[in-house]
């Protein structure tokens, strides 16, 4: 099976399993995110840092990961330090804990159940809504391996709209949603 590699438990209620993704479906995810040199890009629940690695090689400005566990949080610090990328780092603590007011692009391979991923994005919308409207600028995420219980969460923000999504060789659905709040008004 390509999709997952390695697979080890996590200690925080709420949380999924650590796994890993193949190279070629964090490409193909990342290429479909469309990352600049203006985002700010996190992973959300990191692990050792891969997919950390491969979007130092779109251009982005900025790559933080997000990790709960503290051993996974020090591997991706370690892994991250051999990457060329100048701005790369590693926060360690709970993703709903996170102050999201800088993101403007987020992975998430399948870290939390539908709980967590409710408290998150309510964070996210409480931290950009808080931006005066000039600071705001689009966000969009990409969620991994979504179940029907947390594409639910994600219809329950009418902040967020869906744009695009896959289904991988696997069979593992791949959503993409966006900010709507930041479109430029058409006059």
């Amino acid at each position: 099976m390509a999709f997952v590699r390695v697979v080890a438990k996590t200690s925080k209620p709420g949380s999924v399993y650590y796994a890993s993704v193949s190279h070629a479906l964090t490409r193909e995810v990342l290429d479909r995110l469309a990352l600049s040199m203006d985002d700010v890009f996190m992973d959300i629940g990191c692990g050792k840092g891969r997919v950390m690695a491969i979007a130092s090689t779109y251009p982005v400005g900025t790559i933080v990961g997000v990790e709960y566990e503290a051993a996974l949080a020090k591997l991706a610090r370690i892994n991250t330090a051999r990457l060329e990328h100048p701005r790369v780092s590693v926060w360690q603590g709970a993703a709903e804990d996170f102050d999201y007011s800088r993101i403007t692009a987020a992975y998430a391979f399948n870290p939390v159940e539908p709980e967590i991923l409710d408290l998150i994005l309510t964070k996210i919308d409480g931290a950009r809504a808080a931006l005066p409207s000039d600071r705001r600028r689009l966000f969009r995420i990409v969620y991994v391996m979504e179940s029907p219980a947390q594409r639910a969460v994600f219809e329950t923000r009418p902040w967020l709209d869906r744009y695009d999504s896959f289904t991988n060789a696997d069979g593992h659905p791949i959503s993409f949603y966006r900010s709507n709040r930041d479109r430029p008004q058409l006059c």
